[in-house]
């Protein structure tokens, strides 16, 4: 099938509305205001890969945002389009820079495509149709792996940020809190062996 080309796919009566000068004039951005640059002219929040895909994994095993998901791709939405919408919006956000955004492409798609599998979704990878079946069991494995290894990090940077909250909340403590339970007397653990 081939694909149509933009002016094949626009009509000429869409086009009569449409006010080609109204667009901003070159240099334009070199004069907005340097205070309020855009969230994407400030440094992004995530700079490696793994940072980037616990915070896609995070938001999209949110409740609300998996079940919009999973709507889209059993009516028939690409897993490519998914993906590259996501990407997009976490750029526009400034999250990740456009180089992450295209290192972040393949694992998102595979996250993508194993969180549909897990609901027996059927999915369509691209507009192209490219089935998954030329896949061989070797590269299966590989991919279930490195899922299952993501999400073993997942749990455990979660984990260490719950540690971490919970270090932060006790370090709040006022200080009066503090003095009395480091005066507590605990009994010390003695080993089997140890002689007394």
């Amino acid at each position: 099938m081939k694909k149509k080309t933009f002016t094949e796919e626009i009509s000429p009566e869409a086009l009569k509305g449409v006010n080609f000068f109204d667009a901003p004039i070159p240099g334009q951005s070199l004069t907005d205001d340097p205070d309020q640059p855009y969230r994407w002219e400030q440094p992004p929040e995530f700079v490696k890969v793994d940072q980037a895909m616990m915070y896609f994994a995070d938001k999209l095993l949110e409740p609300e945002t998996y079940t919009e998901m999973m709507n889209l791709l059993s009516r028939g939405q690409t897993v490519d389009a998914l993906a590259q919408m996501i990407l997009y919006a976490s750029f526009t956000e400034g999250k990740i820079t456009p180089d992450l955004m295209l290192l972040c492409y393949e694992p998102l798609l595979f996250l993508i495509m194993a969180m549909a599998e897990k609901v027996d979704i059927e999915y369509k990878l691209d507009d192209d149709a490219i089935e998954l079946d030329e896949f061989e069991e070797e590269d299966s494995t590989k991919i279930s792996n490195a899922l299952s290894g993501m999400t073993e990090k997942y749990y455990k940077e979660k984990q260490n940020t719950k540690l971490a909250s919970m270090q932060n909340t006790a370090s709040k403590l006022q200080p009066s809190i503090k003095k009395e339970l480091e005066e507590v007397e605990t009994e010390e653990i003695k080993g089997l062996l140890s002689r007394d």
